[in-house]
């Protein structure tokens, strides 16, 4: 973005995350997985064109004067801002997918990835009136299990795996609500069939088998779901701003900005 030139270093590098996925549409996962990737999309290169990606769209998303545009710049405004949501949530998962193997070395990082998807969703579902039969409004809505799960302490790494684990549950459902949405017409985002979980290209997910006791995980993340069930930008938003707090709090403390900052964004929405 030297030249200044965002639109067309999105382009280029969207460009060249597409070529080197190496997938037809048409072609069925096991003809994808045949030749292996060039550049498979969780690795480490991926993700920081991901963040390149992310920050690029969220700054065009931004840009736009609220008057006196036209059609087609308001248009062009709310791709830019699924594109950001989009591509800040699959840095969140991919890193996730990192972290559920290394959970104490990569938890500091995880926890920004979780909080910017969280931000970029909940701007996208506040800025966008034609989003409402998608994304709902935020009118009543509540989740009042995202402050016990921030408030929850993690005793041990057993306890952080189950926490994750149900996070990675509860929000795999919402984002099958709204992938395809947020991705259309991002040629490689269309590609990726699941941000969070990337059982389909063959990867080992180990914490998936993690064995969870319903009863013990039941209002971290479950419980209060059905209150947001009809607003899923929101129910997303919550999700990764909750989770991204939990693990401030782990890493940080209660007292800590970051936390403190999820607190505020979690009180603008309940």
């Amino acid at each position: 973005m030297l030249d200044g030139n965002s639109e067309n270093c999105c382009r280029k590098m969207e460009k060249m995350l597409f070529d080197n996925l190496n997938c037809n549409p048409n072609q069925s996962i096991e003809q994808v997985l045949e030749p292996r990737f060039s550049l498979h999309p969780i690795h480490y290169l991926s993700l920081k064109a991901y963040i390149v990606l992310f920050s690029a769209y969220r700054v065009q998303a931004v840009n736009f004067n609220s008057t006196d545009l036209s059609k087609d710049e308001v248009s062009n405004r709310f791709k830019m801002a699924r594109g950001a949501a989009a591509y800040s949530l699959l840095a969140a998962g991919a890193t996730h997918h990192l972290f559920m193997s290394e959970c104490f070395i990569i938890s500091n990082t995880a926890l920004f990835f979780w909080i910017n998807a969280g931000e970029s969703i909940l701007c996208l579902a506040r800025n966008t009136s034609s989003l409402h039969q998608v994304g709902g409004s935020r009118n009543n809505c509540a989740l009042l299990e995202s402050k016990f799960a921030l408030a929850y302490e993690c005793r041990s790494h057993e306890d952080l795996l189950l926490v994750s684990s149900q996070f990675l549950k509860d929000v795999s459902g919402v984002v099958k609500t709204l992938w395809r949405y947020l991705v259309e017409g991002f040629s490689y985002l269309e590609l990726i069939e699941n941000p969070v979980d990337f059982t389909w290209l063959g990867v080992s997910s180990s914490h998936l088998s993690y064995t969870l006791d319903r009863d013990e995980t039941r209002g971290k993340f479950a419980e209060g779901k059905g209150i947001l069930e009809n607003y899923p930008l929101y129910q997303l938003a919550v999700y990764c701003l909750t989770y991204g707090g939990f693990l401030a709090n782990i890493c940080y403390g209660s007292e800590c900005h970051l936390y403190r900052k999820v607190g505020d964004l979690l009180d603008g929405i309940l």
